[in-house]
């Protein structure tokens, strides 16, 4: 079996995504590896923006990036753990891109909220 030594947890901060971080902390506690949690969204100017001039943040975005702080600082206290971190990365939409062309393993994880309906039908 392949060693695990890091797992990345993207986040939106769902139920279901706070589900799969506690999954990725009790695999990581069986591993004896460390967590890495990130928040990735849509970033909001053109790709080949360029200015001469320095054009601030704006306003609202910044305090975007605050909140997600916030919200992942929070989950990453509630882990307990103190080999977890955390990453807000502004990127745009990646996820299936991701899942489809990455070189290591990827797992995803369903939420057992999901699963039980299924069950029930």
């Amino acid at each position: 079996m392949t060693s695990i030594k890091r797992i990345f947890v993207p986040t939106d901060f769902s139920k279901p995504a706070d589900e799969a971080l506690n999954y990725a902390f009790d695999l990581a506690q069986a591993m004896g590896a460390t967590v890495s949690l990130a928040h990735v969204f849509d970033y909001p100017f053109e790709p080949n923006f360029s200015s001469e001039q320095y054009v601030p943040m704006p306003t609202d975005f910044r305090d975007g990036i605050l909140a997600v702080r916030r919200q992942l600082a929070d989950r990453v206290g509630r882990s307990g753990r103190s080999d977890v971190s955390s990453e807000v990365l502004a990127l745009g939409s990646v996820a299936e891109r991701v899942v489809r062309t990455a070189t290591c393993p990827v797992l995803t994880v369903r939420s057992t909220a999901i699963g039980r309906e299924t069950k029930a039908a």
